[in-house]
């Protein structure tokens, strides 16, 4: 991929001073397009944006505010709203990147709306629907798997103490000795010792 294809995009909630002054000390230029969001030029080869999330219009960049680790109730909200009215595959995938993001750097708040409204809680939800149903699906296979492995474990453990105790009615003998001649290993040994 050629770098002109590629935009390098960093996201503060405060104003990054000092960082803005070696830009400009280095020959490059900072110019801010809309309120909040300034493009770096001059001193990188792939074009950047630096975005103050706290210098953002509410109006037109709710999406954009969600990824401060600051981010009010209002906007939170009103960014539900908005990515749930999204049909396009595409569209849905990049709200649901957003929404990662900022439910990482906002927990305490989405608890708070999920707590205080049933109606976000069900929009959060529909949101993340593909989301939860692979962790769903993955925690079903991982407990199919642990159970088909139980299984497997309970089967071996039944056949070795079948063998156990037959050793043990036709020799005549404890069950260490039985073990032995199965060449069972100490530490199963020890196992098999208290399902006796």
């Amino acid at each position: 991929m050629p770098l002109s294809e590629l935009t390098a995009t960093i996201v503060r909630d405060t104003e990054p001073t000092e960082l803005f002054k070696k830009i400009q000390s280095e020959g490059g230029t900072i110019e801010e397009k809309y309120p909040g969001v300034y493009y770096i030029t001059g001193v990188v080869a792939i074009p950047t944006q630096f975005i103050l999330t706290s210098s953002l219009s509410k109006d037109f960049h709710v999406c954009l505010r969600v990824l401060s680790n600051k981010a009010s109730e209002d906007d939170i909200k009103r960014f539900i709203e908005i990515a749930n009215t999204f049909t396009e595959p595409i569209d849905k995938q990049n709200a649901d990147a957003v929404m990662n993001v900022s439910i990482n750097a906002n927990r305490e708040v989405y608890d708070k709306i999920r707590k205080e409204n049933p109606f976000m809680c069900q929009a959060l939800r529909e949101l993340m629907k593909e989301e939860i149903q692979e962790e769903i699906q993955t925690a079903v296979q991982k407990a199919e798997k642990k159970a088909a492995q139980e299984a497997t474990i309970k089967a071996v453990d039944t056949t070795w103490l079948t063998a156990i105790k037959n050793i043990m009615q036709k020799r005549k003998c404890d069950a260490k000795t039985a073990m032995e001649e199965l060449c069972i290993s100490a530490a199963d040994q020890l196992r098999y010792m208290a399902m006796l």
